[in-house]
């Protein structure tokens, strides 16, 4: 599966600087860096505090690993874990990940994008990073 997903990030990229795979035992967060702008609410979409959401990333973190425990939402009391919320750009946890360092061309198609989901044989997030 693995070698596949990077097959097609080849052919969807072919002028990217590197193309790489990555496991962990943890659950690690995969940030979008300096395109972060905000995170909203799941349920109601009000804009979540981020000294809140820094509180609850450092209480879910055990041992380098995200437990993606519930937590209750401050604006409406829904309970999501991290991993749920409205990231602007996106953002996500998870023990695995894909990275094609500057890809050296635009957005992915939306047949891009279901290719390589049935490629990894489940739902991908789309992580852009400006570092």
């Amino acid at each position: 599966m693995q070698r596949r997903v990077v097959e097609l990030l080849a052919q969807c990229a072919p002028d990217a600087e590197d193309i790489t795979a990555e496991t962990s035992e943890e659950v690690r967060f995969f940030d979008c860096g300096e395109n972060f702008q905000q995170i909203g609410c799941p349920n109601c979409a009000a804009e979540i505090d981020l000294k809140w959401w820094h509180a609850r990333m450092d209480d879910d973190v055990e041992e380098g690993s995200f437990r993606l425990a519930r937590s209750v939402l401050p604006c409406c009391g829904t309970s999501v874990t991290l991993n749920d919320l409205e990231y602007v750009w996106p953002q996500a946890f998870g023990r695995f990940r894909w990275a094609v360092r500057n890809p050296n061309r635009g957005e992915l198609t939306g047949a891009n994008k279901t290719e390589l989901e049935l490629a990894a044989g489940i739902l991908l997030t789309f992580v852009r990073q400006h570092l």
